[in-house]
């Protein structure tokens, strides 16, 4: 360094050749756009800070691969999918629902808004022939068995209001809606029609959780949640030969209010396309899943919505998805408020003091809501 170009230019071709860049040359350069983008942060306020570390966190991982149609933002540069990638440049792995959260992270920056769409686009077209966005997707390599929560319509919805670029819906909207068509085709098998986790066998799919109670959680996306300890899966739900469904024998709240959110943000798109149909049939999609809801897992006893067995008894490991069902629109107003007070503000359950001053919680459950509730056995003694 010091001794001579250190850089490339780029350039009009045409035009005479610059000098090579110095070192002096790059570290200005460098220092007037670390001022720019420091620039930038100001108009965040008290939360500057945060807008920095939030974006420091997703670009760290912004990668390109050919295997895809443009570049991405994996969760971690450590994690690789990639079957015999040839080195390290090529190794990595897009997760469903955390590649969406990526996404909306990052499109909440205008000047981000191509990458956060690039990103976005990657998952959603990363589908599998049945129809659903895989777990996880690498270099071709899927998990052909198993998607994770559904909340791409929800985030394409929410681009939409901010941007109000229609192409992108156009593109995106009967990937998701294929996505939302399976759901109802392969994880409503039990009796009451409501949606439950799982995983599939397919012959020649090779993957050590397909087809098993871990693959089923890894479906949920919470992949070690003490909501689903225990031996209830079953391997056969439906056989075809060499295929098979695998479920959960358990109704899932958070999976099915997670549903009904896509069926309602799927109407909003399909209106804003002009798809009459489309808007009725998945309005009437999310209200059935959330009629389901309300009969099914109300939990009179506990005052709260429960996960349930096939069998109609509640599994009471209660989790912070039982207030998804508040965003599917399926409790009433009582219901909602007994959930709030008895249990988002119980110091005993989710820890969340009324005024947001963590006074009278726990020192296990200071900073509230805990991934369990804090009076379940699997709740850790320090938090």
């Amino acid at each position: 360094l010091g001794r001579g170009a250190v850089a490339l230019c780029e350039g009009n071709a045409s035009a005479p050749p610059l000098a090579p860049p110095s070192l002096g040359d790059v570290r200005a350069s460098v220092a007037a756009s670390l001022a720019r983008e420091s620039r930038r942060y100001a108009a965040y306020g008290a939360l500057s800070s945060v807008k920095e570390g939030l974006q420091a966190a997703t670009f760290w991982n912004y990668v390109y691969s050919p295997a895809e149609y443009g570049p991405f933002l994996p969760v971690s540069r450590s994690w690789n999918f990639v079957k015999q990638a040839a080195n390290n440049d090529w190794a990595y792995v897009i997760f469903d629902w955390d590649n969406i959260f990526a996404t909306y992270m990052t499109s909440l920056d205008p000047a981000a808004k191509d990458v956060a769409y690039s990103n976005f686009i990657q998952v959603v077209r990363s589908r599998t022939s049945r129809g659903f966005v895989p777990n996880y997707s690498a270099g071709g390599s899927k998990s052909v068995d198993r998607t994770e929560p559904p909340i791409g319509a929800k985030v394409l919805l929410e681009l939409h209001r901010k941007y109000s670029d229609t192409w992108l819906v156009r593109l995106l909207f009967d990937d998701l809606k294929r996505w939302s068509d399976w759901f109802l085709a392969s994880r409503a098998f039990g009796p009451a029609r409501l949606i439950s986790l799982g995983s599939d066998r397919i012959d020649g799919f090779k993957d050590a959780a397909a087809n098993a109670m871990q693959g089923a959680r890894y479906e949920s996306g919470l992949d070690n949640s003490p909501m689903y300890d225990g031996a209830f899966f079953n391997a056969t739900v439906a056989v075809d030969g060499a295929f098979a469904v695998g479920q959960m024998e358990l109704y899932d709240v958070g999976m099915a209010s997670m549903f009904v959110q896509e069926a309602e943000s799927l109407s909003e798109l399909a209106r804003l396309l002009g798809r009459a149909d489309d808007v009725a049939a998945l309005s009437a999609r999310a209200a059935a899943q959330r009629a389901l809801i309300k009969a099914h897992l109300w939990d009179a006893e506990s005052g709260i919505f429960v996960n349930r067995f096939w069998n109609g008894t509640f599994y009471r490991r209660i989790s912070p998805t039982s207030f998804y069902a508040l965003m599917a629109g399926a409790a009433t107003d009582e219901q909602a408020a007994a959930m709030v007070e008895q249990w988002l503000h119980s110091p005993e359950r989710f820890c969340i003091a009324k005024d947001g001053d963590m006074q009278g919680n726990h020192d296990d459950c200071y900073w509230g809501l805990p991934s369990i509730q804090r009076s379940d056995p699997a709740f850790p003694p320090l938090g």
